[in-house]
């Protein structure tokens, strides 16, 4: 009996020694508005704040995701607000800003403690981190086939000329289908089909009736189209290449959830909740480049949590967990070999194949990078040169 209690007292102290001490969470905006509008859209006035904000719909569903990471996280936050203890980053635009409002809004509920004298509502102000698109490593990882990563745009471009003609011409009369139908002069294909697509799920999302032309085969056929889309702004559609592209590019989001996991290790900072708002990209980036993108778009709200827990020999693991449906429990994800979960020492190995490693700009201008070293190299050169001929003279 003694034994047995033995054991059983032992086995708590085991599960309790695995404990959860910082949340990396990634998640998607709420519900928003479409930013696109066609000739013959029946509802082309319906969306009265404007393209691409935040619907009553997204609001909730934000607020949802922020109860949820409540329960998961709550004991690692103080009722109020502290500096130390957490940091959300959002994209520079309305609804990636306003969801991790909603997002926040949840996390920290007034009450008697946390009570806004003076004010009768039930809502706390709560400081966003933001930065201008341009100088944001977070959009940029989006935007940067244009800017900021020629490298990137012409290995991926290289690869993709036969993909994209293959999807335009195995998909041709689709495309000529919504091209005919919406009214648009200007022919539809792969590279700009998701502006109807787009539309067509918020009318979907907010129970509208989609119009009549529109029937759940082709829907079906866009989602599938969308979901290779959402993909192809990172890796090649066979995901052949995606390990150095995603060295490229969007093994930069592992790169920051690495530093902050670090920090907490070595007690550089506390911060035990980092969140960063988001979009639909931002969940596929980190996914694909993990190896474990499922090729459907991220839902909205969808959240992707890497979790660093402290063992009971003092070391440390990481966890990778996707939630994508706000009625289901999250699914536990795998990070090629290093599994759902493993020890932090295998996970910065595995991510150092993906993960910029702090070297963004030299690997994102290759050829910049090659002169700034001819350059240095021509330096020490010379000087080696210039120091043995004073030698000489002597």
């Amino acid at each position: 009996m003694i034994t047995c209690l033995f054991i059983y007292t032992w086995k708590i102290l085991v599960v309790d020694a695995h404990v959860l001490v910082q949340g990396n969470v990634i998640w998607r905006h709420g519900d928003r508005s479409p930013q696109y509008t066609y000739p013959n859209d029946p509802y082309k006035n319906l969306w009265t704040d404007g393209p691409y904000q935040l619907t009553e719909t997204g609001k909730y569903q934000m607020y949802e995701l922020g109860l949820y990471l409540k329960s998961k996280y709550g004991h690692l936050l103080s009722k109020c607000y502290r500096s130390d203890e957490i940091h959300i980053k959002s994209t520079d635009l309305d609804r990636s800003k306003m969801s991790a409002q909603c997002v926040a809004a949840a996390l920290y509920s007034p009450d008697n403690v946390t009570e806004w004298k003076g004010i009768n509502t039930p809502w706390i102000p709560f400081p966003l981190h933001t930065t201008e698109a341009s100088q944001d490593w977070f959009a940029k990882m989006y935007q940067n086939p244009v800017i900021g990563c020629p490298e990137f745009h012409r290995y991926l471009e290289s690869l993709q000329v036969d993909e994209f003609n293959a999807i335009d011409k195995n998909y041709a009369t689709e495309f000529s289908y919504i091209t005919r139908m919406s009214g648009v002069m200007e022919e539809f294909n792969f590279k700009n089909y998701f502006l109807m697509h787009d539309n067509l799920l918020c009318l979907q999302a907010n129970n509208y009736s989609l119009p009549a032309w529109v029937d759940d085969q082709l829907m079906k056929t866009l989602g599938q189209l969308s979901a290779l889309y959402v993909a192809s702004r990172f890796t090649d559609l066979g995901m052949k290449h995606v390990k150095p592209l995603s060295k490229l590019r969007t093994g930069v989001i592992l790169e920051h959830v690495i530093d902050n996991m670090k920090k907490w290790i070595h007690g550089e900072h506390r911060l035990s909740f980092i969140g960063y708002s988001g979009h639909d990209w931002s969940i596929a980036a980190i996914l694909i480049s993990m190896g474990a993108y499922n090729w459907i778009v991220p839902p909205y709200a969808s959240c992707v949590m890497l979790d660093l827990y402290k063992e009971s020999d003092g070391t440390y693991g990481v966890e990778f967990w996707y939630r994508n449906d706000s009625a289901s429990k999250p699914t536990s994800f795998s990070f090629y070999d290093c599994g759902h979960k493993c020890s932090f020492d295998r996970f910065l190995l595995t991510a150092s194949s993906v993960s910029t490693d702090g070297d963004t700009e030299s690997l994102c201008n290759n050829s910049n990078y090659i002169d700034h070293k001819l350059i240095s190299f021509v330096l020490v050169f010379l000087t080696s040169i210039f120091f043995m001929s004073r030698i000489s003279f002597k």
